[in-house]
C-alpha cells in the first residue's frame, strides 16, 4: 500500500531563501525545520492505495486547465491546529489558478475527503511539539515570490524522523 499526495514542489531559489529564514529563527531545539527537497504545496491531501500505476497513467493524462502562475507567501505563522499548533507555515492568498487546478486535480485522484473544504496555499517549513509554540510568537511578514511551472504527484512514506518524499510524476505547466 502507497501514500500519495498531489502537490506543488517549490523552486530551489524559494528553498535556499527559507532555509536562510529557517536559520535566522532557530527559535527553540523543540522546531524540526522541513528538510528543503520536500518543501511543497500540497494541492490534494495524502491518500492510501494499491493502484500506484494507474494513479500515475490518471496523473500523465490529466490536463491544466490554467498555465503557469505566480504566487506570493506573505506570512509565517502556526499552522490551522489552533490553540495547539504543531506546524509553522508560510502562507499567502489562494490565487484562482491555484483553486482551478485542484479542483480539476480532484476529478482524477481518489482523495474527495477535502474536496469542498476551505483552502489555504500553504507550504509547512516547520514542525513541533504543540507544548513547545508557548516559547515564542509567529505572524512574521514575508514576502517569498514564486513562479508555478510543475504539478507533482509524490509518494509519501512516514519514517520515525518525519515524512520523505519522492516525485512519481512531474506535469510541467504550459506557459
Amino acid at each position: 500500500m502507497a501514500r500519495l499526495f498531489v502537490g506543488i514542489p517549490i523552486s530551489e531559489k524559494l528553498q535556499r531563501i527559507i532555509i536562510d529564514w529557517q536559520q535566522q529563527h532557530s527559535f527553540s531545539e523543540s522546531v524540526r525545520w522541513i528538510k528543503p527537497e520536500n518543501l511543497h504545496i500540497t494541492l490534494i491531501p495524502p491518500w492510501e492505495t494499491n493502484s500506484v500505476h494507474e494513479t500515475i497513467k490518471k496523473v500523465s493524462s490529466w490536463e491544466s486547465p490554467t498555465l503557469g502562475f505566480d504566487i506570493k507567501f506573505d506570512t509565517i505563522t502556526f499552522g490551522h491546529a489552533h490553540p495547539n499548533p504543531s506546524v509553522i507555515w508560510a502562507t499567502g492568498q489562494t490565487p484562482e489558478s491555484l483553486l482551478l487546478i485542484r479542483s480539476s486535480l480532484h476529478s482524477i485522484v481518489p482523495n474527495n475527503a477535502e474536496k469542498n473544504q476551505h483552502f489555504l496555499m500553504h507550504t509547512t517549513i516547520g514542525r513541533m511539539n504543540w507544548k513547545f509554540h508557548s516559547e515564542f510568537t509567529l505572524n512574521k511578514q514575508i514576502n517569498w515570490k514564486e513562479t508555478i511551472h510543475t504539478i507533482c504527484l509524490y509518494e509519501s512514506k512516514l519514517l520515525p524522523t518525519g515524512a520523505e518524499y519522492s516525485k512519481l510524476k512531474e506535469i510541467q505547466l504550459e506557459n
